[in-house]
């Protein structure tokens, strides 16, 4: 079983870094996890624009450089964006 993401797939940027040329993401998945965790957020699929229910796996935080963001999908609403948060300071314990 894999449990991390990998390839080119879709992501929520969490920060910007932009005098490094980087960006704090979690990725993001349309298949239903087969484990129910506290580290993943469901997005609707009518959500920002999402075709698909969409899965935050929260627990899967990179950093990647900004040359990897290929394009823009959809767009997280606020209230979606502070779940998305709280899950991260819960899931970092901060």
């Amino acid at each position: 079983m894999v449990h991390e993401q990998g390839l080119t797939r879709p992501c929520i940027i969490i920060k910007a870094l932009p005098a490094l040329k980087l960006v704090i993401v979690v990725p993001c998945t349309s298949q239903q996890p087969v484990y129910s965790h506290y580290t993943i957020v469901k997005l609707q699929k009518s959500a920002g624009g999402l075709i698909l229910d969409s899965f935050v796996l929260c627990h899967q935080i990179r950093t990647v450089s900004i040359d990897r963001i290929l394009k823009t999908i959809a767009s997280v609403d606020a209230k979606d964006l502070l779940k998305i948060k709280a899950v991260l300071l819960d899931t970092l314990d901060l």
